[in-house]
């Protein structure tokens, strides 16, 4: 998810102004903070650099993309879908996953109803922040998923 106006090309230009200006200890974990988190790219890269990451935003997207990205110390195993996937033959788990789910049936749901142009249209407006295919398929997506706490 980008943004116009992100700050994801400034990121590298922040982390080199603040080792040069001595804020950056090597002896002690860093903390930086984040109070308008948007698509969570400033966390991303300071968490790669080994910062403790503290994030914010006033948007639910947000924290989604905050908990997906900062919140998770690696990349998901995926290992409670042997029961969906033939995983013998599997590339790797993250690739036989797209690969389901690129699949399954689209399904006319929550995004579809109020973020494709189709379905979302009142007093002549439509939303278009998906459009209506990739919309069904998320909405086919999010019936699947099953959050569960680490």
């Amino acid at each position: 998810m980008r943004f116009i106006g992100n700050k994801e090309k400034l990121a590298p230009l922040i982390y080199e102004a603040l080792q040069k200006s001595a804020v950056i200890e090597s002896k002690r974990k860093q903390i930086f903070c984040d109070c308008f988190a948007g698509s969570v790219s400033m966390g991303r890269f300071f968490k790669q650099k080994g910062f403790s990451v503290i994030s914010c935003d006033m948007l639910y997207f947000s924290y989604c993309l905050q908990k997906a990205y900062l919140h998770n110390a690696t990349m998901p195993k995926f290992l409670g879908l042997h029961t969906l996937l033939d995983t013998k033959n599997a590339i790797n788990p993250y690739t036989k996953v797209l690969e389901y789910l690129n699949n399954i049936e689209s399904k006319i749901g929550f995004i579809s109803t109020h973020y494709a142009p189709t379905l979302s249209e009142k007093n002549g407006i439509k939303r278009m922040y998906f459009n209506d295919e990739n919309a069904r398929k998320i909405d086919s997506i999010r019936e699947m998923i099953v959050f569960q706490n680490p």
